[in-house]
C-alpha cells in the first residue's frame, strides 16, 4: 500500500500535460492507497486526459480531504478494465472512499466508470465544471455531497453492470442542463 499525504491542500500538484497526476493499478500495487491533503491544478483546456488520480481495477482507494481547480478530465477516476494492470480481476474496484474533497472548475469531479463497483462519494463538492459525478458503474453511493453550478450534476449512463446505487442528502442547485441526467 501506498500514502500519499501532503500538509494539507496547500501542497499543490501542478498538471501541465494531459496525462495522469497519479496513475494506479492492481498489479502496479495501487491497492491500499491512501491519497490525503493534496490539491490537484490543471490547465482545463479540451483535452480530456489530464486525471488527477486514475485508479484502473484498484481496491482499497481512500482520497479524503483532495482539491483541484481546472482539471481538463477527471480529479478522481475510478475503472475496473484491467488494460491498465494487464488482468481483468473479477473483485476489483471494491470498496473505494472518496470523502471530503473540494472540487472547482474542473471538467469531471468524479468518474466511477464502467464495472466499477461499491464506491463511495460523500460530502464531496464538484462545482462550476461539467460534471460534478458521473457514473456507469453499479452501487455506487453518493452521500452528503454538493453538486451545484454545473453543466450537470450526475450525469448516469448504461454500462456492462448499469447505473445503480443510492444518492442521498445531496444537494443539486443550479445546474446548466440537469441537476440529474440519465441515458
Amino acid at each position: 500500500s501506498v500514502m500519499i499525504i501532503g500538509d494539507s491542500k496547500a501542497t499543490v500538484f501542478q498538471i501541465n500535460k494531459n496525462i495522469p497526476g497519479y496513475k494506479c493499478g492492481w498489479a502496479l500495487g495501487g491497492n491500499r492507497t491512501t491519497f490525503k491533503d493534496i490539491s490537484f491544478r490543471g490547465t482545463y483546456s479540451d483535452s480530456t486526459l489530464q486525471d488527477g488520480i486514475f485508479a484502473d481495477s484498484c481496491n482499497g482507494i481512500y482520497v479524503t480531504n483532495i482539491g483541484a481547480t481546472r482539471m481538463a478530465g477527471s480529479v478522481v477516476h475510478m475503472r475496473r478494465t484491467g488494460f491498465c494492470c494487464g488482468m481483468y480481476t473479477v473483485n476489483a474496484v471494491r470498496g473505494n472512499i472518496i470523502s471530503d474533497c473540494y472540487f472547482d472548475s474542473c471538467q469531471i469531479g468524479v468518474t466511477v466508470d464502467t464495472v466499477a463497483e461499491f464506491i463511495t462519494i460523500a460530502n464531496t463538492t464538484c462545482t462550476n465544471g461539467g460534471i460534478g459525478i458521473f457514473t456507469a458503474a453499479g452501487s455506487t453511493n453518493i452521500s452528503s455531497c454538493g453538486l451545484g453550478t454545473n453543466n450537470y450534476g450526475i450525469y448516469m449512463t448504461g454500462g456492462s453492470n448499469n447505473s445503480h446505487g443510492t444518492c442521498e442528502n445531496t444537494h443539486i442547485p443550479h445546474n446548466k442542463q440537469y441537476g440529474v441526467y440519465i441515458t
